[in-house]
């Protein structure tokens, strides 16, 4: 690939998205993975508990289209930092709360942050990669996330047993909050050489009109809610039904 700065430089930029992406999921694997916690301190029922999760996943899901264009009109990097920051206060909200109400509110929140950051992250990533290196970008994304709520899964239990899931959630939405700090201070947006490959320019609804993106929508659509379902229920299933302690639950999830 052409370089586009020194390689140091690239590897901190990198380095700062995957690090800020690596704590989007906690809104949601940690939702899950603490919600037979969450679910007896709040007193949910598991329609209740389901319903959190339900609207994050709407209102991110909806947010999509809106994220990608204002990333396209203010630029990736300002709504990428903005997303992260306020997806991990949001983080750290949700731990003081203490009813249904405020709980539900600050889902749907987070759910419209962690899209701010989404489409506007993969853009930003793919700045610091040649145009013919935009899919080892996107994928170096998304394993950022998936890596750290595996670690998550099997660190957080742990932490959860010696203190409580609110501090855990505190505690990691500090983590969060930091890396927001120092990509606001050090992050930089990087200038791919070569232009735009495929149908740069092409209207959303000109892409739109197209069955295989219908098709896509339908695939996609089914493959997250299989995953998701599971994701969300597998921790309060082992927890609640086969009585395993959380821990272990953890490290089946991770």
């Amino acid at each position: 690939m052409n370089e586009k700065g020194s390689g140091r430089t690239r590897a901190l930029q990198v380095g700062l998205i995957v690090a800020g992406t690596s704590f989007l999921p906690l809104s949601f694997s940690g939702f899950g993975l603490f919600l037979p916690l969450i679910r007896t301190d709040l007193g949910l029922t598991y329609t209740q508990a389901g319903s959190l999760a339900a609207v994050a996943t709407l209102v991110y899901a909806l947010m999509q289209v809106p994220a990608g264009m204002l990333s396209d009109r203010f630029g990736p990097r300002r709504l990428f930092v903005i997303g992260i920051l306020v997806t991990n206060l949001l983080t750290m909200a949700f731990a003081t709360s203490g009813t249904y109400l405020v709980a539900i509110s600050i889902q749907a929140l987070s759910g419209l942050s962690r899209a701010l950051a989404f489409a506007p992250g993969l853009v930003l990533i793919s700045t610091w990669f040649a145009p013919a290196r935009r899919a080892s970008a996107m994928a170096l994304f998304m394993a950022g996330g998936f890596l750290w709520a595996a670690v998550f899964s099997i660190v957080g239990p742990a932490a959860a047993a010696a203190t409580d899931w609110r501090v855990v959630f505190i505690a990691f939405g500090l983590l969060g909050v930091g890396i927001a700090v120092v990509s606001v201070v050090f992050g930089r947006t990087g200038r791919p050489s070569g232009g735009a490959s495929g149908a740069g320019g092409t209207g959303f609804l000109t892409i739109m009109r197209h069955p295989a993106m219908w098709l896509v929508g339908v695939v996609q659509f089914t493959r997250l809610a299989v995953v998701q379902a599971v994701a969300l229920w597998l921790p309060t299933y082992l927890v609640d039904e086969l009585s395993l302690p959380l821990a272990l639950a953890g490290v089946v999830v991770a």
